[in-house]
């Protein structure tokens, strides 16, 4: 792969993270408002409150336009390689949870984000 395509590839991986982070948190921040729900709720009228609540639909539509841009990416780039890069979206969650949904941030969970920093930087020098 050339220089110059590894980076558009590389510029579709990040929008994709970005993609799912977003989608991520919208999903979340639709489930706290419609309250927990079961496997059960989705064969009965709670689907379309559920599948319809703003954060959701927007959240399904991120990740589905984020489906249809890694295809562009399975394309162009081994998977091993892009599929690895998906880590990053991770390590965003595991913060942005603590920030936005009050979400513990553990000794642990820190650790494994350090973890998983330094598999993607790994991964990058190969670039």
């Amino acid at each position: 792969m050339k220089k110059g395509m590894k980076m558009n590839v590389l510029i579709i991986i990040a929008i994709c993270i970005i993609f799912n982070i977003i989608g991520q948190l919208s999903l979340k921040k639709g489930m706290v408002t419609i309250g927990k729900t079961s496997v059960a709720d989705f064969f009965t009228g709670k689907f379309f409150t559920i599948i319809f609540n703003y954060y959701v639909f927007f959240g399904l539509m991120l990740y589905g336009i984020g489906s249809f841009l890694w295809l562009v990416v399975l394309s162009k780039a081994d998977l091993s390689f892009a599929y690895s890069l998906l880590a990053v979206g991770y390590i965003a969650i595991g913060l942005l949870s603590w920030y936005f949904f009050k979400e513990p941030l553990t000794a642990v969970k820190l650790t494994g984000m350090s973890l998983v920093t330094v598999g993607v930087f790994l991964i990058l020098m190969k670039v």
